[in-house]
Order: C-alpha cells, then sequence, then structure tokens
C-alpha cells in the first residue's frame, strides 16, 4: 500500500458529519486511492453550506487533513492569505514524513507553499499538476507566475502535468488533457460528437467564471462570427460565482 499526500486549494465542507469536496477532485482521488491504497488530502476546510456540486468521499481509504480557508480575492484577503504561507508550510513539512508519494495542485497560495516545501526536501517523490493556464497570453497574479517557473525550471522535482501541449516543453513536463474523465466517458463523447449534425438555431454554451482567461470573449467572438454569416445562434453562459465556491447559475438570457 502506497501512502499518498494530495495536496491542494479544492475547498473542502463538513455535510451532515461528512467531509464533502468539489466532485470532479473527488472523482480522481477515488481513483488514485483505488491504484494506490490510501489517500490523505491536505486542503482548506471551509464553514457554512457546501455547494451542491459538492459531494462527499466513498472510499474509507482517503482522510483529510484540513488547513484554514485561503485568502481569496481581495487585497486585504491576499493579505491574509501571504501571512497563512508559514502554517501551511509547517503542516506541509508534517504531512510529508507520513507520505510514501506527494502529489501537488498549483497554482494556490498551498500550492506556492508546497513549492517552497519541496525544494527544500526532495526525500520523498512526487508529481505536480498544473491547473491553470501553462503559456498565458494574459497578466496573470505574480504567484501564478512564479509557481509556473518553478515547476518548469524542475525546482520542486519529479514530473509535472498540464493541461494543453505546447511546443518546446521541458523533458520532465508532460500534457495531460481530461484528467477529471474515465476512457468510457472519452469514447461517448467522442462518439455523441461524430453523430452531432448541426441545425439552426445552433446553441453555444460555455461554463466557467467570467474573465478573459476562460475564454468567454471567445464564445462572443464564434457567436458573433455565426451571425455575422447569416446563421441563427444563441449562446448559453453558465458561470462561477465566487472564488473557492464552485457554484455555477445560468445566465439570465441567452445571447442571440
Amino acid at each position: 500500500m502506497t501512502r499518498l499526500l494530495v495536496i491542494t486549494a479544492t475547498p473542502h465542507y463538513i455535510r451532515h458529519g461528512r467531509v464533502v469536496g468539489w466532485e470532479p477532485r473527488v472523482r480522481e482521488s477515488g481513483y488514485l486511492a483505488a491504484a494506490l491504497g490510501q489517500v490523505t488530502i491536505l486542503a482548506p476546510l471551509y464553514r457554512g453550506a457546501a455547494p451542491p456540486i459538492a459531494v462527499p468521499y466513498t472510499s474509507d481509504q482517503i482522510s483529510l487533513r484540513p488547513v484554514g480557508p485561503l485568502g481569496g480575492t481581495g487585497l486585504g484577503r491576499k493579505a491574509h492569505g501571504l501571512a497563512a504561507l508559514p502554517g501551511y508550510a509547517r503542516a506541509i513539512r508534517r504531512a510529508i514524513t507520513e507520505a510514501d508519494l506527494v502529489h501537488v495542485r498549483c497554482p494556490s497560495v498551498i500550492g506556492l507553499a508546497a513549492c517552497l516545501v519541496l525544494g527544500l526536501d526532495r526525500r520523498v517523490p512526487r508529481w505536480s499538476q498544473y491547473l491553470s493556464n501553462w503559456r498565458p497570453d494574459q497578466p496573470e497574479p505574480w504567484s501564478y507566475t512564479f509557481q509556473r517557473r518553478w515547476l518548469e525550471r524542475g525546482l520542486i522535482g519529479g514530473p509535472v502535468v498540464v493541461h494543453g501541449r505546447w511546443p518546446g516543453q521541458p523533458g520532465h513536463v508532460h500534457s495531460f488533457l481530461l484528467p477529471c474523465l474515465t476512457e468510457a466517458e472519452v469514447q461517448q463523447g467522442s462518439a455523441v460528437s461524430t453523430g452531432k449534425r448541426l441545425r439552426e438555431p445552433i446553441r453555444l454554451l460555455f461554463v466557467g467564471r467570467l474573465i478573459p482567461a476562460k475564454g468567454a470573449g471567445r464564445a462572443l467572438e464564434v457567436l458573433a462570427g455565426l451571425i455575422g454569416r447569416g446563421r441563427q445562434a444563441q449562446l448559453d453562459v453558465w458561470w462561477g460565482v465566487a472564488r473557492n465556491v464552485p457554484t455555477l447559475k445560468r445566465s439570465p438570457p441567452s445571447w442571440a
């Protein structure tokens, strides 16, 4: 049995006495537990009601090692997050002494602390995952830039997986597409898309936070292009309403 430590900023809550987290990450942790044996998740635990997308862990091989909430948005909260760095670093140092393998998810304040701690302590094998844009073409927070360059230069040690494929990637950086889908789900989606025939009105769907990095502007460009060609089209938008609280709401109305 391998003892895996997962260091992540995924928010967790208590619902009816059970730990719940963001459903895609809960599923991913279940796969890791089935493959390795024991998974300990070092992540922030929040008070209050959990969002609807949060689900409980179903494996008794998964446990949560909670730390305090992240800073969030706003200058004051970001300052609070930076002030919490030493506490996160101490929690990580203690947790890795009980682990056989470490997985770090960046970028985040906890990811920043993990980069610094694991950059100095190479005793435990590790792999990292960068969940934001690996080749951003727009301004990004300085902490994102720091973590991305730290990972790209191999300073954390071990392989790094990124969501995308770019030319000139270092040998330790690997493309990892669709990490939250099973092979069966990928095949099902491929079959559906192969047999799909566009009919007017063409319906487009955007899901995500309304920020440039998520591509909301690109969705509007596609819509405008279709309408400019005389096609009937509409765009539905489902957006995140708060950082660290992955709740989605539908935009009223759709654009058409």
